[in-house]
């Protein structure tokens, strides 16, 4: 409200601790916030009250840095983990399912307005492309 002239520290349930890698926000306001420590084991937290309280839904997931997030448009939650690969969510987070890249680190995935997944990896100098919601992947 005063152009981040001054800020609030949101923590409430934030298990520390742990570095904020990447927040993403879905279509109905929820935060997501992809977590992680110096010994490796993260989490993805979600906030439904505009980040007053946090809880954890790593439910499935490899307790791995989340270094990356993204939504697409039909509200499916990814998450690039260190070392484990990539997660998908289809239930807002409820639970996941790996769908490719494991033993690598993924620090960075976008989504275009056509739902291409663009996800690039350490190590790789790479970036890789999805056109059916993470199932398949190919260099671009």
């Amino acid at each position: 409200m005063d152009n981040g002239e001054s800020w609030t520290l949101i923590s409430n349930g934030l298990t520390l601790p742990l570095n904020v890698y990447s927040l993403v926000i879905d279509p109905n306001g929820n935060i997501y916030a992809g977590t992680g420590n110096s010994g490796g084991h993260g989490s993805v937290f979600l906030s439904t009250d505009n980040g007053d309280n946090w809880s954890d839904i790593t439910t499935g997931l490899q307790l791995r840095d989340v270094e990356a997030l993204a939504i697409n448009s039909m509200g499916d939650i990814f998450a690039g983990t260190e070392y484990e690969g990539i997660y998908r969510s289809t239930d807002g987070g409820e639970s996941w399912v790996n769908i490719g890249w494991t033993d690598h680190t993924v620090n960075t995935i976008a989504i275009n307005s056509e739902d291409h997944i663009f996800a690039a990896s350490t190590g790789w100098w790479e970036v890789f492309r999805s056109t059916d919601n993470g199932a398949t992947w190919v260099k671009v």
